[in-house]
């Protein structure tokens, strides 16, 4: 179903590259994701025509949250209350100039959730303790 934009309470359709090819489940999420952490979201990617993944089925956003550019770990922490299939870590994405990180939502068709980390530009790790350690090394 295509994003109702009246039941979206903190973001608007001019805030998005394709707003009516967004999935209304994952812009929900967002949203409550959004009002939990009390601080503005603001995306950086959706729906991409040709992509043969979730974005391209309009199923997944790109966020980035500057408020918690020294804490990507706790961003993902909180993300997981709010049942996204798909949750990627990305600690170098920058946002004017600075490394603030950011996350991959998705609310995709897995059967089980996908959890990962990307390191640096498609070097790829599983988000799992070990490698949450190394990470907060």
């Amino acid at each position: 179903m295509l994003v109702n934009w009246s039941k979206i309470k903190y973001f608007k359709p001019y805030e998005f590259n394709a707003p009516y090819k967004i999935q209304h489940e994952i812009l929900e999420g967002l949203d409550a994701f959004r009002h939990f952490l009390g601080v503005k979201i603001i995306p950086t990617s959706d729906y991409r025509l040709g992509d043969k993944g979730e974005h391209g089925k309009g199923c997944a956003i790109d966020i980035i949250i500057p408020e918690f550019h020294n804490n990507i770990i706790d961003i993902y922490l909180k993300a997981e209350r709010f049942n996204f299939q798909g949750i990627g870590v990305y600690s170098y994405w920058k946002y004017n100039g600075k490394r603030v990180g950011g996350l991959h939502l998705d609310k995709g068709g897995r059967k089980n959730p996908a959890r990962w980390v990307c390191i640096e530009k498609d070097k790829y790790i599983a988000m799992n303790y070990k490698n949450l350690k190394l990470l907060l090394l």
